[in-house]
């Protein structure tokens, strides 16, 4: 039986953030740039003024995902 990779949640991203599974990217839309996960946390918090508890939900589920730079 076929795995599929962990995607994300439309409701939890509100079309901020996209993940390019082809690619193992996380692309901000309002932005037009890539973010690396370790630098997620404070993009949200700086560029889209995200609360704390918010934003430890979105890290914690890009945690999951397949990306390039952990």
């Amino acid at each position: 039986m076929p795995t599929t990779a962990p995607t994300l949640d439309p409701a939890l991203f509100l079309g901020i953030i996209q993940h390019y599974l082809k690619h193992s990217l996380l692309y901000c839309q309002p932005c037009s740039a890539v973010v690396l996960l370790p630098a997620l946390q404070q993009h949200l918090r700086r560029c889209h003024r995200l609360p704390l508890a918010r934003r430890k939900l979105l890290l914690k589920h890009c945690q999951s995902l397949d990306l390039i730079a952990k």
